[in-house]
């Protein structure tokens, strides 16, 4: 019987851990649209804005036109060079594409409808993931992704930017703490 009080003592601390290292991770971000420390991710909220479709076709001439339903996002923000994960911050969704902005350009980096498979994602990971080789980029140059999806209400996105050594540590951080909590737990 004390074993069992132990344990559950032992479960609610980690569990306790787990949420503070991931409130002092969320507590790094930048409010700001740069990431200049590559040691840390970037929460995009601040950066984010949400564009109807006649702001789309103004601003993006160059954009499909899509027939399914859903929202525009743009994100802009600026990093140094180097390989990053953009975590578009739902599991899942009927329709995303996702679209990098380069001058006059729309260059298609994500297109997943409601006929694709968990193996169609650029990334076998439980959150839709788009890998990003960014060039160095500042205030003046910034990355600027468009991103249209529908998901199963009006479930906006919460997108972060991590670089990719970051994000493959994050991970399987994460990964140990909810094994040793599952583990107590049983």
């Amino acid at each position: 019987f004390c074993l069992q009080i132990h344990m559950r003592y032992i479960s609610l601390l980690l569990l306790f851990l787990s949420l503070q290292f991931a409130h002092g991770v969320a507590a790094q971000t930048q409010a700001k649209c740069g990431l200049e420390n590559s040691s840390t991710m970037m929460a995009l909220q601040s950066c984010t804005r949400i564009l109807s479709d006649a702001e789309v076709v103004q601003q993006f001439p160059q954009a499909p036109r899509i027939n399914e339903q859903g929202m525009w996002v743009a994100v802009k923000f600026y990093a140094k060079a180097g390989d990053y994960l953009l975590d578009l911050g739902i599991p899942d969704a009927y329709h995303v594409q996702v679209f990098r902005s380069q001058q006059t350009q729309l260059q298609n980096l994500m297109n997943l409808n409601p006929q694709s498979r968990f193996k169609d994602r650029l990334l076998a990971h439980r959150s839709l993931l788009v890998p990003l080789t960014v060039q160095e980029s500042s205030q003046h140059s910034a990355q600027e992704i468009l991103v249209h999806y529908r998901t199963h209400g009006k479930t906006p996105l919460f997108m972060r930017l991590f670089p990719k050594e970051i994000f493959l540590e994050r991970d399987t951080i994460d990964n140990v703490l909810n094994g040793i909590v599952i583990g107590c737990l049983l």
